[in-house]
């Protein structure tokens, strides 16, 4: 009896001291878990490219040396850029007379509009207005807000503050690490994880199927998107280009789609040419209208499904409320663990079905 309280005692023992340890570690790692798990995403993604030259070369670190180098070349440079491109035209746009001055045509548009709106529900005895817009102060207070957010970020990139250049370093020390390591991860994941080793390889393999998923499938797809209609909108000389293809990626991700971007700019260009009696910018609105949603459903339709084969794909209300919930709870980085994080949940609750409840259903018809 003093034996078994005895190993009752050390047991629970044990557990809070791990419990305490593991509160420990997790707390040591917090700092750096956003670049710990970009390091993953990004070697999920380029590890073709180094499983290509090793087995050319047969040498890791040339492998090595090259995937980092291709990723510092393919998405650290080009983010640091399209942020520092994005608060250039945040600035254009509150600082900048002549936006304001635009801004103001587009209003008396939007409101004559309107006004011919109402007259006609009043001539047709329908008790029904539209209210009359002030977009001066909404886009002003949200480029303000866009600004809030990139300025502090630019500034350092500017800078090239301490903070930035330590990030860069502990990003690259994580690839040149993890690329030579990816193939071994499931074993070392199973090795540190309490759970069952089959378990353990379910949630690795889901959490690659994710990454392909939500980088893969929904990202690139929305790239490939909002640079197709970015290209008639440059030609346009529409105002704030990357500000509006970064918000059709993001659009595209959730997936609630850029239509609630190149819609309103055809939309307010027909108003804008009616107002000012210009066919031709009738003409081009109509035609960026019809050119974007055509392209859009044949990305949609041809490259997606190419992409997310063999991936995981959750519901897109549910894509939609994970990258929302994620953005709000994480910030940027949100976009990425929203749906890990849920992809995780719902894969615990399939192993939870299959391996417990079915046991159980199994030994009680016994």
């Amino acid at each position: 009896m003093k034996t078994l309280k005895n190993l009752e005692v050390k047991s629970l023992f044990f557990i809070i001291v791990l419990i305490l340890v593991t509160i420990g570690a997790f707390r040591i790692f917090l700092p750096y878990l956003n670049i710990i798990i970009v390091s993953l995403v990004i070697v999920q993604i380029f590890y073709p490219i180094y499983q290509g030259i090793y087995k050319k070369t047969k040498s890791a670190a040339f492998s090595t040396a090259i995937s980092v180098l291709t990723t510092l070349i393919f998405v650290i440079v080009p983010i640091i850029l399209l942020i520092l491109l994005i608060l250039g035209e945040v600035r254009n746009i509150t600082e900048t007379s002549n936006i304001i001055g635009d801004l103001g045509n587009l209003q008396e548009s939007v409101n004559n509009f309107v006004s011919s709106i109402n007259t006609l529900l009043s001539s047709n005895s329908i008790d029904l207005r539209v209210a009359q817009v002030d977009l001066s102060d909404v886009v002003i207070q949200g480029a303000d807000s866009v600004r809030a957010q990139i300025l502090p970020v630019a500034q350092q990139i500017l800078t090239l503050s301490g903070e930035i250049l330590f990030n860069i370093f502990l990003l690259i020390l994580c690839l040149s690490y993890l690329f030579p390591l990816y193939e071994k991860l499931p074993n070392i994941f199973s090795k540190i994880s309490p759970l069952d080793k089959k378990l353990d390889l379910i949630l690795f393999h889901n959490f690659q199927d994710t990454t392909k998923g939500v980088i893969k499938g929904s990202f690139f797809v929305a790239l490939v998107q909002a640079t197709a209609v970015l290209i008639p909108l440059l030609l346009l000389h529409v105002n704030a280009p990357i500000l509006l293809w970064i918000i059709m990626v993001i659009l595209s991700v959730l997936p609630v789609g850029s239509g609630l971007v190149w819609g309103p700019i055809g939309f307010i260009m027909i108003i804008e040419g009616a107002r000012t009696g210009n066919t031709g910018q009738i003409i081009l609105a109509i035609a960026l209208i019809v050119y974007s949603a055509i392209i859009i459903n044949v990305i949609d339709t041809t490259l997606r499904p190419r992409i997310m084969k063999n991936s995981i794909n959750i519901h897109p209300l549910v894509t939609i409320f994970s990258v929302l919930g994620g953005l709000s709870l994480f910030g940027p980085i949100g976009i990425l663990y929203g749906p890990i994080i849920v992809v995780f949940f719902i894969s615990i609750i399939e192993i939870y079905n299959k391996q417990y409840l079915i046991n159980e259903d199994a030994s009680e018809s016994v």
